[in-house]
């Protein structure tokens, strides 16, 4: 797991403007993200790597909902 912490200058910087101009900004503070992914050479010139990750808090604000990310990495060697 990840979690990415947001400037606290940046953060203070949104505060600030949300005290003038209320909801103008939102207050980013953090977001965490889990990920698996796993490689299995199928054969020889084949190797295909899926990939799960989870995101809590997308924009570090907690207004965008928690998102699943699937992808898949392939390599191929001739």
């Amino acid at each position: 797991m990840l979690m990415a912490r947001i400037n606290p200058r940046l953060t203070r910087y949104q505060r600030d403007r949300d005290s003038v101009t209320p909801g103008a900004v939102p207050i980013q503070t953090n977001k965490t993200v889990a990920e698996v992914d796993y490689g299995a050479k199928v054969v020889p010139w084949l190797t295909p790597r899926p990939n799960l990750q989870y995101i809590i808090r997308l924009n570090g604000t907690g207004k965008i909902p928690d998102a699943l990310v699937i992808g898949l990495y392939t390599q191929m060697t001739f």
